[in-house]
């Protein structure tokens, strides 16, 4: 109990922060007015759910406290991501030509060159 001043405080900035739809966000704006049960309220919010939104808050500037390296599946990339918050921090190409960044067209494309089956060209997936 002594901790859900926090909770909730944290809980508010969240939510209006992330407001996608403003028609779910409470009135006023979230300009400070508000109170923290008004606007759990107005989107059905539970104490639990704000207690678990805290648990995965990571605020901008702050670092993660681990990266996971995921797998893109058939689109030949490897994924970091941060954990608790779940943001995308970095998509790394391995089996695919990145035009944005590069890879694969001179730089990388030796070790596409590598993949390819029986002389044919493979570069997606």
């Amino acid at each position: 109990m002594k901790y859900i001043g926090a909770i909730l405080t944290v809980a508010t900035l969240l939510a209006t922060g992330c407001a996608g739809d403003k028609s779910a966000a409470p009135k006023g704006g979230g300009s400070g007015g508000d109170s923290i049960e008004s606007i759990m309220a107005a989107r059905n919010l539970t104490p639990d759910d704000a207690a678990a939104a805290l648990k995965t808050f990571v605020p901008s500037g702050r670092m993660d406290d681990y990266l996971m390296f995921a797998s893109g599946g058939h689109s030949g990339q490897v994924f970091v991501i941060g954990l608790p918050s779940m943001r995308i921090l970095r998509s790394i190409a391995v089996f695919t030509p990145e035009p944005w960044q590069g890879y694969g067209y001179g730089v990388g494309e030796d070790i596409l060159k590598d993949g390819y089956v029986n002389g044919r060209e493979i570069k997606w997936g």
